[in-house]
């Protein structure tokens, strides 16, 4: 959301459900049904080549860089519409932390903890974060009495980062996301936020990823770079697509 705020012509569309998130760059749209973004993302310098990636969560961000229009040529398939690039801050010798807690309307629940610094100072470093993330749901389904969009996730991130000399730098970076939230469906609109539905839907779903980034520098101009990477989504959702 506040990305898009910020971006011309750059919108998520929703999926009934927090797990899915479908971004709307120069017109250009990710088909819900295929699973295949037309507008792909890069999360230091490895892509997310899913929809469902794109509601993972992110910490100690950098910056955000948007290319809209067609990418193909330097960034191949699924860069049709552009590219969101997304640069964290790499663990270092500085060592930083930072504890955070936010509550709101609807029993809003947030909770925030990472760490970084050196493993050994000058060659190995670590950072590790956690997030918990709550809020009470609004749309009622007036057959059960139910509210269909209670939202809590849980996530968590860590990176190992290994400098052996000024040339070579190894990065593996660990995350997961667990949902458990309500979902209702992406193509009724809730008339003043209620519906009626036999099936008030769940979304159970989980996301973990891995990634092993290794870059040499071979001269001042030219860097080799390997990206080796594992997504696995394991979708566990039910959601009522005949509006009864």
């Amino acid at each position: 959301g506040q990305l898009a705020s910020r971006v011309p012509n750059l919108v998520f569309a929703t999926g009934g459900m927090s797990m899915i998130n479908l971004p709307v760059l120069r017109g250009v749209q990710t088909n819900p049904h295929s699973n295949v973004p037309g507008v792909i993302l890069y999360v230091d310098d490895v892509p997310v080549t899913a929809n469902l990636g794109y509601v993972a969560q992110f910490y100690d961000i950098e910056r955000i860089e948007v290319l809209r229009g067609p990418q193909g040529p330097l960034y191949g398939s699924n860069a049709e519409g552009g590219i969101i690039k997304i640069t964290t801050r790499k663990p270092s010798d500085e060592l930083r932390g930072r504890v955070g807690a936010q509550f709101g309307n609807r029993n809003q629940q947030q909770a925030t903890a990472s760490i970084s610094g050196p493993l050994l100072e000058g060659k190995i470093y670590g950072a590790a974060a956690f997030q918990y993330n709550a809020l009470d749901g609004r749309v009622k389904n007036d057959h059960n009495g139910d509210y269909v969009d209670d939202k809590k996730t849980y996530s968590g991130h860590g990176i190992l980062r290994a400098t052996p000399s000024e040339d070579l730098e190894i990065t593996f970076t660990a995350g997961m996301t667990k949902y458990d939230e309500g979902t209702f469906s992406m193509y009724l609109p809730p008339e003043k936020r209620h519906i009626d539905a036999n099936l008030s839907g769940v979304n159970r779903s989980a996301l973990n990823d891995q990634s092993l980034v290794i870059k040499y520098d071979l001269s001042p101009a030219w860097t080799l770079t390997s990206v080796t990477t594992r997504r696995e989504v394991d979708a566990d959702y039910s959601v009522d697509y005949d509006f009864t």
